[in-house]
C-alpha cells in the first residue's frame, strides 16, 4: 500500500507541471506533419471532436486514400453541426485506409482503460512524459515518438492509481489530449522569453523526478520496441525509428550521478548492430536481464507538493472550426 501511495503522488507531481503545460514547450516531433504534404488531419479531428495524438496523427500520415478528404478539408469554410454529422456519416462509411484507420484510431482512443479513464489521456501524458525527460538533460525538442512498450508502462501506471486520485488530478489527466495539443500549437507563436521560462521551469520540477531505475524503465521499453520492430522484417525507416528511440534512452542514462554508463554503451552498441541489421536476440536478451526491473513506476520519489497558479482545468480545446480556421499539425 505505500509503494502505492508513492507512485500515487509521484504522478501527481507529473500532473502538478501541467500548470506549465499550458505556456508552452512541444517537441518538433509535433509540427513535423505540416511540414509536409500530408493526410488533412485538421478534418479528422474536427469530425471526431477531439485532438489526435502525435502517434495517432504519425499513424495517419502513412494511410492511403485521403486525398477526397482534404479537398473536402479546403472547400469547407465554418460548417454547421448537421454538415458535420452528415460527413460523419461518410467518413465512417469509406472504406479508404486512411478513413477507416482513422475510425479505428478514434474508437480506441475513447476507449475506458479504467472507469472515467480514457485511452487517449494516458497516450498524450506518454507523449509529453518524453518530451519532459529530454528537456532534464537540457537536449532541444526534436525528439522521436514514444513506443508503445513505454506507452503501456504509462498506461499500466495510470490506471493502478486511477481509482485513488483526486478529484482534481482527475480532472488534470481527463483534460491532457486537450492541453497537450493547444501546448503544441501555441509553441511556434510564443516569444522566446516565455519558451524559455518554461523551458527552467520544466527542467527545475523534472530534475529530480526521475531516477536511476526510470530511465532503466525507458530503455527496457525502447529495446523491447526494437526487438518486436527487427523480428517482423521492418522498412529501414521503421527500423531507424526503433533504433533511434534505443539511442534516445541511452543518452537518457549517461548521466554521471545514474553510474548507468557502462549500460548505455552496451545499448548504444546494440542499436548501431541492429541498424545493420546485425543484432542477436541472444544479445538483446542478455540486455533484458541487466533492466530486469518491474514495469510499472513503483518508486517513492516524487510529490505533489509543488502546484503551479495559473491552471484550470476543464479550458477544453481550443483550436478547430470552433475557433477558427482548421489547423493542421
Amino acid at each position: 500500500m505505500t509503494r502505492f501511495l508513492f507512485a500515487r503522488n509521484r504522478v501527481c507531481l507529473f500532473l502538478s507541471i501541467l500548470y506549465l503545460v499550458v505556456m508552452g514547450g512541444a517537441p518538433v516531433w509535433a509540427e513535423t506533419a505540416s511540414q509536409a504534404k500530408t493526410p488533412p488531419i485538421d478534418i479528422v479531428e474536427w469530425l471526431f471532436q477531439r485532438p489526435l495524438t502525435c502517434v495517432e496523427i504519425e499513424i495517419l500520415s502513412e494511410q492511403k486514400g485521403w486525398e477526397s478528404w482534404a479537398e473536402v478539408s479546403q472547400s469547407l469554410d465554418q460548417p454547421s453541426e448537421a454538415q458535420r454529422a452528415s460527413l460523419l456519416r461518410r467518413f465512417q462509411s469509406d472504406s479508404q485506409p486512411f478513413a477507416k484507420t482513422a475510425c479505428q484510431l478514434d474508437k480506441t482512443a475513447r476507449r475506458e482503460i479504467s472507469p472515467g479513464l480514457q485511452f487517449q489521456s494516458c497516450e498524450a501524458f506518454a507523449e509529453w512524459l518524453l518530451f519532459g525527460i529530454a528537456l532534464i538533460d537540457g537536449e532541444d525538442t526534436t525528439q522521436v515518438l514514444p513506443g508503445p512498450y513505454f506507452r503501456k508502462a504509462v498506461q499500466a501506471t495510470l490506471t493502478g492509481l486511477w481509482p485513488d486520485m483526486s478529484d482534481h488530478y482527475r480532472e488534470v489527466l481527463t483534460g491532457f489530449p486537450a492541453y497537450w495539443a493547444n501546448m503544441r500549437k501555441d509553441w511556434s507563436s510564443m516569444s522566446m522569453a516565455t519558451k524559455n521560462a518554461t523551458l527552467i521551469g520544466w527542467q527545475n520540477n523534472l530534475a529530480n523526478a526521475f531516477q536511476r531505475n526510470d530511465y532503466i524503465r525507458l530503455a527496457s521499453a525502447c529495446l523491447q520496441d526494437l526487438q518486436d520492430t527487427m523480428s517482423k522484417n521492418p522498412t529501414p525507416q521503421t527500423l531507424e525509428i526503433a533504433c533511434d528511440r534505443l539511442e534516445f534512452a541511452a543518452r537518457r542514462l549517461r548521466r554521471p550521478d545514474l553510474q548507468a554508463t557502462s549500460l548505455a554503451d552496451d545499448l548504444s552498441k546494440f542499436a548501431a548492430q541492429a541498424r545493420k541489421q546485425q543484432a542477436s536476440e541472444v544479445e538483446s536478451a542478455a540486455l533484458m536481464q541487466k533492466m530486469d526491473i518491474p514495469q510499472v513506476w513503483y518508486s517513492p520519489i516524487w510529490t505533489d507538493a509543488l502546484n503551479f497558479p495559473g491552471y484550470y482545468p476543464g479550458g477544453g480545446w481550443r483550436y478547430g472550426w470552433g475557433s477558427g480556421y482548421p489547423y493542421r499539425w
